[in-house]
C-alpha cells in the first residue's frame, strides 16, 4: 500500500526498463547540452545534421518506451490491447530506421545501439508474457 492506500505492486522487469530508459534519457540530455565546435566544412555540417536527426529519433524512441513503461505500471503489468499500440510503434522504430550505422558518429552510434537494445527488451517482455504472469501472481 502506498501513502494514500492504493495497492502498489512491483514489477522488477518493468522497473528495470524504467530505470534504464530514464538513465539513457538523462545521459542523452547531458550529451545534447554539451557545447559544440563551430562547423567549418560541409562534411562536418552534414554529420552534425545527421547527429541532430538521430538525437530526435532516439529521444522519440525513449519517450515511447517510457510511455509503455508507465502504462504497464498503471495497468499493473497487464498491457492488453492498448499496450499493443505502444509495441507496434516501438517495433516500427526498430524496423524502419533510415539512418545507417556508418553515417553516425561513434557517440550517436552508442546511443542508437543502446536504445535499440532497450526496445528489444520491451518487445521481448511483451512477447514472453512475463508481465501477464507477474500481474497474475
Amino acid at each position: 500500500m502506498n501513502a494514500i492506500g492504493h495497492k502498489v505492486a512491483t514489477y522488477p522487469y518493468v522497473q528495470k526498463v524504467h530505470d534504464d530508459t530514464l538513465d539513457l534519457l538523462v545521459e542523452l540530455r547531458d550529451f545534447c547540452a554539451l557545447p559544440r565546435q563551430r562547423v567549418t566544412s560541409n562534411d562536418a555540417a552534414y554529420r552534425n545534421l545527421l547527429d541532430a536527426i538521430q538525437k530526435m529519433r532516439i529521444t522519440s524512441r525513449l519517450e515511447l518506451a517510457m510511455s509503455w513503461v508507465l502504462f504497464a505500471k498503471a495497468e499493473e503489468g497487464n498491457t492488453g490491447d492498448a499496450g499493443s499500440e505502444f509495441i507496434k510503434d516501438l517495433a516500427a522504430f526498430v524496423e524502419n530506421d533510415p539512418l545507417s550505422k556508418a553515417e553516425l558518429s561513434p557517440v550517436m552510434h552508442g546511443f542508437h545501439e543502446r536504445s535499440n537494445r532497450l526496445i528489444q527488451r520491451i518487445l521481448h517482455l511483451d512477447q514472453s508474457g512475463a508481465l501477464s504472469s507477474t500481474a497474475s501472481a
